[in-house]
């Protein structure tokens, strides 16, 4: 029963990238913590961007995923450029590759989810998801 469960080797190999990549991205967030340019992480908004080959796969195989969830930020983007004003810039251990950008989320913090959101409704304040789901439970 257990075995329709299993990821397979491939999926096995993307999540083990992908809590590579967050332990990274972490080593980063505590930096700009301890920096005071963040409070909690859902406060931050991460770019990630490659500088080698190795990093390049990496961010590659985790494309598919929600990296802000995984990461526990507000929002993660993949870019080719770098180094923006007041980014806390770092990278990491396990892809010394990956150049790992830390900058204050934009937006509204959602009261519900306390993510922060540039589309978050302007009566309720809650971000488009949240927004979606308390109207759901509503329409019950």
């Amino acid at each position: 029963p257990y075995a329709d469960y299993a990821l397979s080797d491939a999926e096995m190999a993307v999540w083990e990238t992908a809590l590579r990549v967050r332990s990274d991205v972490n080593g980063v967030l505590e930096t700009a913590r301890a920096d005071k340019r963040i409070g909690k992480s859902l406060e931050a908004h991460v770019t990630l961007s490659a500088l080698d080959a190795p990093a390049a796969e990496a961010l590659k195989a985790v494309r598919g995923m929600n990296l802000a969830e995984l990461f526990i930020v507000s929002n993660v983007s993949v870019a080719d450029e770098k180094s923006k004003e007041n980014a806390v810039t770092g990278s990491g251990t396990n892809f010394p590759g990956l150049v790992i950008e830390v900058t204050q989320a934009p937006g509204t913090k959602c009261p519900r989810c306390w993510m922060h959101s540039e589309q978050a409704d302007p009566e309720t304040g809650l971000c488009p998801r949240c927004a979606a789901v308390v109207a759901a439970q509503q329409a019950e």
